[in-house]
């Protein structure tokens, strides 16, 4: 499942108010690998008026979805569904199977994607994280927490009062709905383009690289969930350098999978990493395509699904650039 943009400039294509002309596809998007193919995910009870004629695409007022705290994306009714303001996501997004519901962090919003209703909540009480871009998320179902870290593109005051860049580590409380930020001793180096992965047999999340902005990153961080401290990994072997790869685990063989991205130049190689050997090991084959690409596993099937920035000619949907 896919929702948000990348790609339009607002102050060319509208905002929340003025929508672009065009509608490519609707604001989510599903993928079944047992089809093949890319489908809009519309409302009940909109789903045969809206498979004659897309709605409008409402766009957060920003400038390429870059949402600064003046400029958070609202949920409203429009064309008779609440619908929250299309905006740029990255990997700040999370599935909680315990509700079967996503939940997105974008533009300092924390808003929730029901599955199965098809309908949208705004979950965020009380105190957020700063509205960064580019930053990370995942779940991890023993303690039912959503883990924020890392991203950029913000300059405010953080619970200390000193402006930041970056968020630090929060978590989410998934039953309270409430957001926290998590007392560590030691943070990783701010990075964005970097995705988060919980590993359900070490109970820890993981992260590899990303875009410090100055230069890029090759290190590999771990977040015990029990702890909730980070320790940085001490592998002879990994990854070289790199920002906008994917990220997936797979519980079987208890890898940590990442592949593609970019530095000056796309990359193609993939890589596994095991939390509890402490080992980095090169996998074959290359990925298709590398720059900025966004994966999920089947963990049934064991495959990886990658969205790409590449399509087949004559396709217009946006969405549908896949292996």
């Amino acid at each position: 499942l896919q929702w948000g943009f990348i790609g339009y400039i607002t102050e060319y294509y509208g905002g929340p108010d003025s929508p672009p002309d065009e509608t490519p596809e609707y604001d989510l998007v599903f993928f079944d690998p047992s089809v093949g193919n890319w489908q809009n995910h519309l409302p009940v009870g909109k789903e045969e008026e809206w498979s004659r004629e897309l709605p409008p695409l409402h766009m957060c007022s920003s400038y390429q979805g870059i949402t600064t705290g003046s400029r958070r994306p609202q949920l409203k009714m429009r064309e008779g569904v609440l619908r929250p303001d299309l905006n740029i996501v990255f990997d700040q997004l999370a599935y909680d199977k315990k509700r079967d519901r996503m939940i997105y962090y974008t533009g300092g919003r924390t808003f929730a994607y029901s599955i199965s209703d098809r309908t949208w909540s705004d979950v965020g009480k009380g105190t957020a994280p700063p509205p960064v871009t580019a930053g990370a998320m995942a779940y991890d179902p023993d303690g039912d927490l959503i883990v924020l870290a890392g991203g950029g593109h913000v300059a405010e005051a953080g619970l200390d009062g000193r402006i930041r860049g970056y968020t630090g580590t929060w978590l989410y409380d998934c039953a309270e709905e409430r957001w926290g930020q998590s007392e560590t001793r030691v943070e990783p180096p701010p990075r964005m383009s970097s995705p988060l992965v919980y590993d359900s047999q070490n109970k820890a999340m993981v992260v590899f690289g990303g875009d410090g902005q100055s230069h890029y990153l090759a290190d590999t961080w771990i977040f015990d969930m029990g702890s909730r401290q980070w320790r940085r990994s001490e592998a002879s072997s990994g990854p070289p350098a790199r920002a906008g790869h994917f990220a997936v685990y797979d519980q079987e063989s208890g890898w940590v999978i990442i592949g593609g991205g970019y530095t000056r130049e796309p990359l193609t190689d993939m890589w596994a990493y095991e939390v509890a050997r402490d080992r980095g090991m090169k996998l074959h084959p290359e990925v298709p395509i590398g720059w900025h690409i966004s994966a999920d596993i089947a963990p049934e099937d064991r495959l990886i699904v990658l969205t790409t920035s590449t399509k087949a000619d004559g396709d217009t949907m946006t969405c549908n650039e896949i292996y």
